[in-house]
């Protein structure tokens, strides 16, 4: 799946903004992409902060633990789990 994350990540990301959510391995944690913002650029996640990923690379909103993140820099940390998913 490595090197389909480029190639695939349209249908994930239509998937998840057509209301069918899916999980993605990212550094070895597990986070629900909900969403994807295509004019900004940015995935929408839940539950997606461990050690294995530095805070500042998500934008967090006040309710509850929905984050945003880059799309380039979502792709280089699913690319590091080898694209793990599950939908």
């Amino acid at each position: 799946m490595q090197d389909g994350i480029d190639k695939n990540f349209g249908a994930f990301m239509n998937m998840a903004n057509s209301g069918r959510p899916f999980m993605s391995n990212l550094n070895g944690h597990w986070v629900i992409v909900d969403g994807f913002d295509a004019s900004n650029s940015l995935v929408r996640m839940r539950d997606p902060w461990n050690s294995n990923i530095q805070l500042d690379s998500f934008r967090s909103f006040p309710f509850g633990r929905t984050v945003e993140m880059d799309k380039s820099v979502f792709i280089k940390a699913w690319q590091r789990t080898n694209g793990g998913v599950v939908w």
